[in-house]
C-alpha cells in the first residue's frame, strides 16, 4: 500500500509540474507574441517615416537643381549684361519695354549703343500653344517588366534642356550600355541616338545605386521631338528600361546658346553664340582686327562658309565693311523673309578672296521664339559692295 501510496502521490506531483510549465509556456507564448506585434508596428511606423524621409529629400534635391540652373541662367544672363555696360557705358533704352510675361520669360536682350532695328521675344500663335516647363513634368518610370540589369528610377523634365534620372539603379554590368533617345515610336531601337551622361560623356555607362543624376539635352535636340528615353544596349541591341515620352509634351520656346566662334583668322573669337528669336543673333565678347580686306557678316548653308553664302547687316543695320571689334556684345537681325531655321552658320567672311575668318555652326530645329519687329527700319550703307534685302517680313514666323 505504501508503495502504491507514493506512486499515486509521485504521479500527482509530475501532473501539477506539467500543468504549472503548460501555463509558464502559454503566458511566455502570449508575452512573445505581444512582443512581436509591437516590434512590427514599430518597424512598419520606422518605414513609413523613412519612406516620408525620402521623399522630402527627393523633392529638396530636385528644387536644389531648379535652383542652380536658374541662378547660372540668371548669372549668365547678367553677365552679359555687365560686359556691354563695360563696352559701351550706360545709355538709354532704344526700345520699347516688354510685357510682365515677356519679361518673366525669356532673359532681356541686351541693348547695343547705334542699333536702330530692335525687337523683343514676343508669343505667337505658334508660341501660345506650348507649354510653359515651370514646375516637374514626371515623364515616368524608367523601368521594364521584368527589369534587365535592375534599370529603375523616376525620369523628370526638370526645364527645357535638362532631364533628372531620381533614385537611378543600374548594376553597370551590361557589355555597352547608354543612355538613348528616340524620335518616332513608343518603343525604344537601334534608330535612337545617344544622349551623354551627368557628366556630358558619352562613354559606357557605370554603375548607379540610388543616385539623382541630372542630364542637359545637348542643344541640337529639340525636347519636343523626343519620344522615349531609353538605357540602351549597343553592342545587342537591347532596352534595358525606357520611359515614354508623351507627344503632347510641349516645350516653351526659349533663347538657345549655340557655341562660340572658331578662331581662324584676324583675331576672330567670341563668347557663347545666343539665338535669341526667330530672326535675331546674339554675339557676346566678339573680337575681330578690322584688317581683313572685304569682311562682312555672312550666312548660309552647309557646316562651312562657302561663297554661296550671303552678307547679312551689322548691329547697327549697315552692311558695310565690318570694323573692328574688341569684346563688345552686339545683336545681328537676318534681314527681309530670312530666318534662323533657314541658315546652318554665321561667319566672318572675306568676299574678295573668299576667306573664313572665323563661324559657328547653327543647329536645325532650334526651340526659340517667334520675332517682332520694331516700325523703324535698318540704316542702309549707300557705299556697301552688297545690296539691302528690303522686301517685307511677310512670311508665317514658325520657330
Amino acid at each position: 500500500m505504501s508503495v502504491k501510496f507514493g506512486c499515486l502521490l509521485l504521479l500527482l506531483m509530475l501532473v501539477n509540474m506539467t500543468s504549472g510549465f503548460s501555463r509558464s509556456w502559454r503566458n511566455s507564448r502570449y508575452s512573445l507574441s505581444n512582443r512581436m506585434s509591437s516590434a512590427e508596428r514599430q518597424l512598419r511606423t520606422a518605414n513609413q517615416r523613412i519612406l516620408s524621409n525620402t521623399n522630402i529629400i527627393r523633392a529638396l534635391r530636385l528644387s536644389l537643381l531648379r535652383l542652380q540652373i536658374r541662378t547660372s541662367q540668371q548669372v549668365r544672363s547678367l553677365q552679359l549684361q555687365i560686359n556691354d555696360l563695360e563696352q559701351t557705358g550706360p545709355r538709354p533704352s532704344n526700345r520699347t519695354t516688354p510685357s510682365p510675361l515677356i519679361a518673366s520669360t525669356f532673359p532681356p536682350v541686351p541693348v547695343v549703343e547705334g542699333t536702330t532695328t530692335t525687337a523683343v521675344p514676343v508669343s505667337c500663335p505658334n508660341c501660345v500653344e506650348k507649354v510653359r516647363v515651370n514646375q516637374d513634368i514626371n515623364l515616368g518610370e524608367l523601368a521594364l517588366s521584368p527589369t534587365a540589369h535592375n534599370v529603375r528610377g523616376r525620369v523628370i523634365l526638370l526645364t527645357n534642356r535638362t532631364l533628372v534620372i531620381d533614385g537611378f539603379f543600374y548594376d553597370g554590368q551590361g557589355p555597352d550600355a547608354h543612355f538613348y533617345y528616340g524620335r518616332s515610336g513608343s518603343t525604344p531601337s537601334s534608330s535612337g541616338s545617344p544622349l551623354p551622361d551627368e557628366k556630358g560623356s558619352f562613354d559606357k555607362l557605370g554603375e548607379y545605386l540610388n543616385k539623382t543624376i541630372m542630364i542637359t539635352i545637348p542643344e541640337r535636340i529639340n525636347v519636343d521631338n523626343i519620344r522615349w528615353i531609353s538605357v540602351w544596349c549597343v553592342a545587342f541591341d537591347v532596352d534595358f528600361g525606357h520611359v515614354v515620352v508623351p507627344s503632347s509634351l510641349k516645350v516653351t520656346p526659349g533663347p538657345q546658346i549655340i557655341g562660340a566662334f572658331s578662331q581662324l583668322a584676324h583675331q576672330v573669337r567670341s563668347g557663347p553664340v545666343t539665338v535669341l528669336n526667330s530672326k535675331q543673333i546674339m554675339i557676346p565678347g566678339l573680337f575681330y582686327d578690322g584688317l581683313g580686306p572685304a569682311a562682312y557678316f555672312w550666312v548660309g548653308n552647309g557646316t562651312q562658309p562657302t561663297n554661296e553664302g550671303r552678307i547679312i547687316p551689322d548691329e547697327t543695320g549697315s552692311t558695310g565693311l565690318l570694323k573692328a571689334y574688341t569684346g563688345q556684345t552686339i545683336v545681328l537681325t537676318l534681314p527681309g523673309c530670312l530666318k534662323v531655321n533657314q541658315i546652318s552658320h554665321l561667319s566672318i567672311w572675306c568676299e574678295k578672296f573668299e576667306v573664313n575668318f572665323g563661324h559657328v555652326v547653327i543647329p536645325k530645329d532650334l526651340n526659340i521664339p517667334c520675332y517682332r519687329s520694331s516700325p523703324r527700319s535698318p540704316k542702309y550703307s549707300p557705299g556697301s559692295r552688297a545690296t539691302p534685302d528690303t522686301s517685307p517680313d511677310t512670311s508665317p514666323d514658325t520657330t
